[in-house]
């Protein structure tokens, strides 16, 4: 494989299963799928362990690696533990095609250990930049902490959701570009980013 990854990058699906479907779809044009929280959605007629058996079985259907984080609706019975038993689950830092790839959790209070990653997925976007103004809302949903601490990241890329219309989907800061594609979905296709990402020589080492 060479330095060039291609990535689908998709938020708040909100278990909208044609959203689902379109992604697998399109897997095969892409090396890498990432998925920023609100994979769930308590609002829906399904169950929360339904919702979860149908994400189960969808991921396992996939052939190309999908990675995760989770969202602020991902909670079942008030907890998001269920998600990181899944392949490139929650809350760990994946080393897959020469990257480290962080999946940080919904409910972090601690940045430090993803600091030093490639790629990071965080559901909330950082505080105070325009990946995180929800203009429906008319107000800036980001995180305070992740702000505060995005300096100390060394990762060329931060992928986030939450806001579903962002006043920018893409922004740098700290020479990071952030990326918010948003969750204003589409009947049958889902906002999305498609991303080449051009790994380092350290990062491909």
């Amino acid at each position: 494989m060479g330095k060039k990854l291609e990535i689908l990058h998709v938020t708040d699906l909100h278990y909208q299963k044609k959203l689902y479907r379109w992604i697998a779809k399109v897997e095969d044009q892409f090396d890498l799928i990432c998925l920023t929280g609100d994979l769930l959605d308590e609002r829906a007629n399904d169950s929360g362990k339904k919702q979860i058996r149908y994400l189960k079985r969808w991921l396992a259907e996939r052939k190309t690696p999908v990675i995760i984080c989770s969202g602020n609706h991902d909670y079942v019975k008030e907890s998001i533990d269920w998600m990181r038993d899944l392949p490139y689950g929650d809350g760990d830092i994946h080393a897959i095609l020469g990257l480290k790839i962080a999946s940080i959790p919904e409910d972090c209070r601690d940045f430090s250990p993803y600091y030093d990653c490639d790629i990071v997925l965080h559901h909330y976007p950082p505080k105070g930049t325009p990946t995180a103004f929800h203009r429906k809302k008319g107000k800036d949903v980001g995180s305070k902490r992740l702000a505060r601490e995005l300096p100390q990241f060394r990762c060329q890329l931060l992928l986030c959701g939450h806001a579903h219309r962002p006043l920018l989907p893409i922004f740098v800061r700290h020479g990071i570009k952030i990326y918010n594609s948003g969750g204003d979905h589409a009947p049958k296709r889902p906002q999305y980013s498609r991303i080449t990402y051009y790994r380092s020589k350290k990062s491909s080492d």
